[in-house]
């Protein structure tokens, strides 16, 4: 599994409140870089104690600030369990004399998050949503721009179309399935889709097809799901999720 690592830039407030001298600041500063090394990197997460740490201390988060020596070593016990793999390095350490304490990453927690690919980037949604728009109108260039040159395209199982899954490519995308689609359709739209942003760079839409076949001249309305996969601003995966039920029984 691939290390991630954090840069801090932390600014220290009040570690010097009884006594200013030059070797007391060198000291303090010292023991809090000391402190940090273990409860991070070492995961000695006990270290986080009102020996070390003021009751008064502040963790300076960009939802809300947590204050106390309690919530300050339960968010980082939560951030190192669910980041077992995170490896935190001290960039520069700020002093003040104050009679409070509080650490701050600089770091919003959105930001923190699609980075390290648990959150999905604001672009996803704004990608797929134009590569329905363009589907409507049928511009197919763009819709297949969208896509990486290597996806893994795969129809619903039991859908007469998932005969070739997956689908490798963009190419095979276009002839195997829109192709496909236009020659058993005399009519074929996608409506009420609703887009849901999920984790790790998926975007997960809900909607409606509603379609004519040419074969049986039968029309129906279709329950319909689709799980986007994406990276780097391209589209590496798609799952269909349909009632194929109602196909079958429109196509035959």
């Amino acid at each position: 599994m691939k290390t991630k690592k954090l840069l801090f830039i932390l600014i220290i407030i009040g570690i010097t409140a009884s006594c200013t001298d030059t070797n007391t600041i060198k000291k303090d500063i010292k023991m809090y870089g000391q402190v940090w090394h273990e409860f991070i990197n070492k995961r000695q997460i006990d270290s986080i104690n009102d020996i070390y740490f003021a009751e008064t201390s502040i963790t300076v988060l960009s939802s809300e600030n947590s204050g106390g020596v309690d919530d300050f070593n339960a968010y980082y016990k939560n951030l190192m369990v669910g980041l077992p793999d995170l490896e935190f390095n001290i960039s520069k350490v700020f002093e003040q004399d104050e009679n409070s304490a509080y650490d701050q990453d600089f770091m919003d927690d959105m930001v923190f998050k699609e980075q390290l690919g648990i959150a999905s980037g604001s672009t996803n949604l704004t990608i797929i949503e134009n590569l329905y728009k363009a589907f409507a109108t049928g511009d197919m260039p763009t819709v297949v721009g969208h896509m990486d040159s290597n996806i893994i395209w795969n129809e619903a199982e039991s859908n007469s179309l998932a005969d070739c899954n997956p689908y490798i490519g963009s190419e095979a995308v276009l002839n195997g399935v829109f192709a496909r689609i236009g020659g058993m359709y005399e009519s074929f739209a996608l409506h009420n889709i609703e887009l849901h942003e999920m984790s790790y760079d998926k975007v997960f839409a809900t909607l409606r097809y509603t379609l004519k076949v040419k074969a049986t001249g039968k029309e129906v309305d279709v329950q319909a799901a689709h799980l986007w996969n994406l990276k780097d601003g391209k589209i590496i995966e798609f799952q269909q999720y349909v009632d194929t039920k109602k196909l079958a029984y429109a196509e035959k």
